[in-house]
């Protein structure tokens, strides 16, 4: 017997996934693993500015503090930028997570890839979710104390 959902040599009644549609895995899976190594770089120069930041940060503040009597907090904006990258890390990982391990399944039509591919799949779009709610509540709560500050 064949475990593989990838084969269409199943009957109608199984889970088995045309030729077409995995192209469209292969194709979304190239396009996925372009997205998150792009994402990728983009947490690396969020973490050197984060670095630089905290390394001439001191400088900067004593050259503009002398002058205009204004100290910006970068450190507090370093660990700012961090931050950032860190909640930037975790759907990206999963993203190319996806993109390999689908890559994977579509190459060797095993089915323990494929829904380990989906399981990835599925924690991106969950965090990207949660994350959306998360800003949108914070968006209402500034914007009903504005409004309540305004009366």
């Amino acid at each position: 017997m064949n475990d593989s959902i990838l084969d269409d040599t199943h009957n109608e009644t199984t889970n088995s996934l045309t030729q077409a549609s995995i192209s469209y895995l292969k194709e979304t899976a190239k396009w996925c693993q372009f997205l998150s190594v792009l994402g990728f770089i983009f947490i690396g120069f969020i973490l050197i500015a984060a670095i630089g930041m905290l390394i001439f940060g001191s400088a900067l503040n004593s050259s503009l503090g002398a002058s205009q009597g204004f100290i910006f907090p970068t450190s507090i904006a370093a660990l700012l930028y961090l931050g950032i990258g860190a909640l930037y890390f975790f759907p990206i990982y999963y993203l190319y997570n996806f993109s390999s391990k689908m890559k994977k399944a579509t190459f060797s039509g095993g089915s323990h890839e494929l829904e380990e591919s989906f399981k990835n799949l599925k924690s991106h779009y969950k965090f990207v979710g949660i994350f959306t709610i998360v800003i949108l509540s914070i968006y209402l709560l500034i914007f009903l104390f504005a409004f309540a500050a305004r009366i």
